[in-house]
């Protein structure tokens, strides 16, 4: 997060020339950012969406992404209390604008074995979707992942 020009690091993404590890690049970037707080949601988020919107990432990348960060929070969420929250609110709002699907919220709980973390995640998603008209319209159309959700936080 040194360089805040998105374009700047597209090019240093791009010249690696390997997107068989832009998956990694997201969790790596996930990590980063939710290590040095929430005040670094926005620009990651920003940096998602950009390398989304120029077809540098694709769906698949934000989502894999997310998955193998959720295998981390096990480990990382004991000296971090917030990322769980912190990362419900980044998988939300990839939902919103990259068009990451809200199945991927399961997926991702089913990945959190801690349920503490699991309704951190969770609570934050719902939040984040329920406070946006277009996440509402989202909520509405996928009762049946919500319910499937709540019943992992048993």
């Amino acid at each position: 997060f040194g360089i805040r020009i998105l374009d700047e690091a597209q090019q240093c993404i791009e010249e690696l020339q390997c997107p068989e590890y832009y998956s990694e690049i997201v969790k790596e970037a996930i990590n980063l950012a939710l290590d040095k707080g929430p005040n670094f949601i926005d620009p990651l988020v920003r940096l998602l969406e950009h390398l989304h919107t120029k077809k540098l990432f694709k769906t698949e990348d934000l989502k894999t992404g997310c998955l193998l960060y959720a295998a981390l929070l096990e480990d990382i969420g004991i000296d971090l209390p917030l990322a769980p929250a912190l990362f419900g609110e980044v998988v939300a709002r990839l939902s919103l604008s990259c068009g990451l699907s809200f199945e991927v919220v399961e997926e991702i709980l089913k990945a959190v074995e801690d349920t503490y973390f699991r309704k951190g995640i969770f609570d934050a998603v719902m939040k984040t979707m329920g406070g946006n008209s277009s996440g509402q319209a989202i909520l509405s159309s996928h009762a049946v992942v919500i319910d499937a959700c709540n019943k992992l936080l048993k």
